[in-house]
């Protein structure tokens, strides 16, 4: 049952129950017009995102109103003009007239309707030239029309009767669970997402990135709240492009640590946050691997690298270093012994780039997702939290067998059961 409605959508249902109203007003009419061409522009109304399904309609109606136009002029230009053209001459002045149609589009600046006006054009000129009453013909596919386009807005804004979960912050990590391998999210997630943050779910995502490596992969999403991004060193603000909370590491143990790392050679890019900008200062790099990356990360505009030292007035949120494996494991061993440990969180994990290479990233002991979920819990005036990652911690639900659309589904089920599920 579950593969099959893996497969068999709402908006597959959706699209046969519009089809089948199609039929029955037809037959509720008298059996009187085509009831094809209502049944066709259901199939192309209904979409996924109700906003989405009220462009196409006004797209087939504009470009129905303007091909039925031109229709009407080519037939009564042979009813008049020219009685008894012939076949061949009739196609051919079809054919130039898609001319003057296509233009008109363009003139209206509705490019996007053309093939829908020729298409409606021509299905009246071609196959009903030389009917005995083709006005009738005209009027009945616009009618049929206007009947799919009704039929699908009705269709698709139905929706059985949910309850909305606003007690609940909704978290999700990114990579792998919402990001395919391609750095994308798909079409139905970005569709769901949007739609419950357009009708008030409490949402936002959890990160390691930096929000400089946010702003492509997120780009279509709403999202309204805060993410927490930098290994919950900070919130960021996608609307406002705005940091509203840092967690740094004291300037004093900054000082410190990193006069440890210089003792034991290893180089280090220093993180800080200046009013709402990304700095990222560096010194002599070590080895091909974080060269490679600087020069990789360094044509964004959303990160600034300077050489040198952040002044005592910048956030500095977090350090990174990259490193053969061996090396990062042997120095975390060495920084676990040094009195201001206390103080650091430290963070391990391998490079996809770099198979012989970890990054060690090096954080306030005080920052941390926990913290920064906490915080906005009381922001939203929710108790509940619910989020998703690829790596347990505490209660989250594991995604690691997940694809994003399983993780965007089970989002759905608990911000918006059915009204007679159990709460």
């Amino acid at each position: 049952m579950k593969t099959i409605r893996k497969y068999i959508g709402m908006r597959t249902i959706k699209t046969a129950v519009a089809v089948a109203l199609c039929f029955i007003i037809y037959e509720l009419r008298g059996r009187q017009g085509i009831p094809f061409y209502s049944a066709l522009t259901a199939i192309w109304c209904i979409r996924p995102d109700l906003n989405n399904s009220k462009d196409m309609a006004i797209q087939r109606t504009l470009g129905t109103a303007i091909g039925a136009a031109f229709g009407l002029v080519m037939l009564l230009v042979e009813r008049y003009f020219s009685p008894g053209l012939d076949e061949v001459t009739g196609y051919l002045l079809s054919s130039a007239m898609l001319i003057p149609i296509i233009s008109t589009t363009v003139i209206l600046k509705k490019k996007d309707v053309s093939y829908f006006s020729c298409v409606v054009f021509l299905s009246i000129t071609i196959n009903h030239l030389t009917d005995a009453n083709p006005l009738v013909f005209v009027w009945n596919r616009v009618c049929e029309t206007m009947i799919g386009i009704i039929i699908a807005m009705l269709v698709n804004s139905a929706r059985l009767p949910y309850r909305k979960n606003q007690d609940t912050l909704y978290v999700s990590g990114l990579d792998k669970v919402l990001l395919s391998n391609n750095d994308k999210i798909s079409d139905f997630s970005i569709w769901e997402l949007n739609r419950m943050m357009d009708e008030g779910i409490h949402f936002t995502i959890a990160t390691m990135r930096s929000p400089a490596s946010l702003i492509t992969p997120l780009k279509d999403l709403h999202i309204k709240l805060p993410i927490i991004a930098m290994g919950g060193t900070v919130l960021f603000s996608m609307k406002e492009n705005a940091y509203l909370k840092t967690i740094p590491i004291p300037y004093p143990v900054v000082r410190q640590l990193t006069a440890f790392l210089d003792r034991a050679g290893v180089h280090y890019f220093i993180n800080s946050i200046l009013e709402d900008s990304h700095f990222i200062y560096y010194g002599e790099m070590k080895n091909d691997a974080e060269k490679a990356n600087y020069m990789k990360k360094k044509t964004s505009p959303y990160r600034n690298y300077l050489r040198g030292f952040p002044k005592e007035d910048e956030a500095v949120v977090y350090l990174t270093l990259l490193l053969k494996k061996e090396t990062a494991k042997s120095l975390m061993q060495s920084l676990q012994e040094q009195e201001f440990y206390g103080k650091i969180r430290l963070v391990s994990h391998p490079s996809n780039a770099y198979p012989e290479y970890s990054y060690l990233k090096i954080y306030s002991a005080d920052s941390g997702r926990k913290v920064m979920v906490d915080y906005l819990k009381k922001q939203v005036n929710v108790k509940e939290c619910l989020i998703f990652s690829k790596i347990q911690e505490a209660d989250d639900i594991l995604t690691g067998s997940c694809s994003a659309d399983e993780v965007v589904r089970t989002l759905k089920k608990s911000y918006e059961p059915v009204f007679w599920s159990r709460k």
